[in-house]
């Protein structure tokens, strides 16, 4: 979202504001004792009542994020920050979890062979290695609220606790 100020001067009755930029989906008008919005439609933001000495902010679309976590945006769109972590690599039979919410300092993985172990969260990092390739497992939080991700196979995942379900995608 980005801002276009400018100012108007005073203003009476109805207005139109044509707004040429297609990826302006508001206008704001913050004015003399007050602060008006109107959406952009077909190119046109309308408003009613008398207006004095009015700043003009444009919200614009700049792109999407795809789940909570931590961002830059700027005019031309999103990106994901980077997150402190231990590299590790993909190798066969580890699971990297990446916490992007600090949400726990311990991590344990569960398997429908058998295999369950735990591990501390170090710089956002836990790392379990021998886990079966062929299953879905468990990740569950331990140590803090309650938190459980399913369908974690060996590779590397970045999660975090949301409400007690852990959300987590595959890097």
């Amino acid at each position: 979202m980005f801002f276009l100020l400018a100012s108007l001067p005073a203003l009476a009755g109805d207005m139109e504001i044509t707004v040429t930029d297609p990826s302006v989906i508001e206008v704001q008008l913050a004015c003399t004792g007050q602060t008006v919005k109107a959406p952009v439609v077909g190119g046109v933001a309308k408003f009613t009542g008398s207006l004095q000495d009015c700043s003009v902010s444009m919200v614009s679309t700049i792109g999407r994020i795809d789940s909570n976590d931590k961002y830059t945006c700027d005019r031309t769109g999103c990106s994901r920050n980077a997150i402190e972590n231990r590299a590790m690599g993909d190798a066969p039979g580890r699971v990297t979890i990446v916490l992007t919410d600090n949400s726990t300092q311990l991590l344990e993985l569960s398997c429908p062979s058998g295999y369950r172990e735990r591990a501390p969260v170090l710089t956002n990092t836990a790392v379990f290695e021998g886990v079966p390739g062929f299953e879905d497992c468990d990740l569950w939080w331990k140590n803090a609220a309650p938190g459980k991700g399913r369908k974690i196979r060996p590779g590397t995942w970045y999660c975090q606790n949301n409400k007690g379900t852990g959300v987590c995608r595959r890097q």
